[in-house]
Order: structure tokens, then sequence, then C-alpha cells
């Protein structure tokens, strides 16, 4: 018998269950008089656990960059509880996208195809293409960390932002970027999977 395809809603809700947890709980308390990110990180923690728990049951295993947010969205938020300092859940986003984005230029200096590791499996692309795309995708984490970093240090220190704003950026702001960014790579792969169909087709007899 062949294994049933996974239901479409898991992936989305490993990758997202913890912010909407965060921004749910965050919300939660500035309709209380609040505005906690102690509160909130509790959220997060308790929403990304959830959210690997229930990618782990229902499709057995998880992608590595899935399973690496999910795990670093715990880490953070225990951080931040364990010392009450809500600096953990702020530098998280720029800690990790600046991992990413190294990881990413680093694996390319050295010849490698980080990105193809990551994506492989759901896209044939050609050598070049990833090249491409990794090092757009690289600039786009890099992006992500630096913007984070402006927002949180404006809104801490009362200047242009507010603690609302950088979590509105955190969720739903960065997730529809990264929908954004990624539609806009859609034309890159449709050019270079129209290539390699061309060349993968047979020759045309010339006619009699």
């Amino acid at each position: 018998m062949a294994d049933k395809t996974p239901p479409k809603w898991v992936q989305p809700l490993v990758d997202y269950l913890g912010l909407i947890a965060f921004a749910g709980a965050y919300l939660i308390s500035r309709m209380s008089g609040k505005g906690d990110l102690m509160f909130a990180s509790w959220g997060l923690a308790i929403g990304s656990a959830a959210g690997l728990a229930i990618g782990l049951i229902v499709l057995k295993k998880l992608p590595i960059l899935p399973l690496f947010t999910g795990v670093s969205a715990i880490v953070f938020a225990g951080l931040a509880l364990v010392f009450h300092d809500s600096i953990f859940i702020k530098i998280k986003l720029t800690i990790i996208d600046g991992i990413l984005a190294c990881a990413l230029l680093a694996g390319q200096a050295m010849g490698k195809a980080p990105l193809k590791a990551l994506l492989g499996e759901a896209l044939k692309l050609q050598d070049a293409t990833w090249k491409r795309l990794t090092l757009r995708y690289a600039l786009f984490f890099a992006f992500i960390a630096v913007s984070n970093e402006i927002i949180w240090r404006n809104a801490a220190a009362h200047h242009l932002f507010t603690e609302g704003n950088w979590v509105f950026f955190r969720f739903p702001g960065v997730p529809i970027l990264a929908v954004i960014f990624s539609f806009t790579q859609v034309p890159l792969m449709m050019k270079d999977m129209a290539a390699q169909e061309l060349e993968e087709s047979p020759p045309v007899p010339p006619a009699d």
C-alpha cells in the first residue's frame, strides 16, 4: 500500500505555530494593559514545541531548516524566561538569520551548494541557478537580520518604532516578506526548468 500524502496544513503549522502563539500571547497581554514579552515568550516556547511535535508525529521527520528554527525558538524563549530578559527574544531573529546568511555565503565560497542541500529534493535546478538563488537568499536573510536590529533597538529607545511595531514586524511581517521574496524568485526557477526541458527534448527530425 502506498504511503498517504501528509496533509498540506502540517508544514505551515510546524513553521508558524510558535510565531502565531507568540503574537497571540502578546496581543492578549496588550489587551490586559500589560504588553508583556515574557508572557509572549511562553507562547513562543510552547507553540514552537507543539509545532515540532505535530510535525514529527505526522511527518515522522522534519526538514533541517524548520527543525533548526523551531529548536532555536525554544532555546531563545527559554533563555528569556530563565533570565527574565526579553532581549533574548528580540535578538533571536538577528542571530538566526545572520547565521543562515553566513552559512549560505560560506558554503558557496567553498564550492558547496548549501541551498541545494536544503531544497534539492523539491527543486531540480542547474548549478548556476542554485548559485544565484543562494546569493539572493543569503542577502535576504542578512536584510531581515539588519532590519530586526534596527526595529527592536529603536523600539527599546522609544525612537521611530514601538514594541508593538516590532512584534508586528516579527509576525506576520517577516513571514509575509519571506513569501513575497520567494515569489520574486519564481521567474528565475521557471526559466531554468524551461531551459532544462528544452535541452532534454528529443530533436525534431527534418521534414521530407
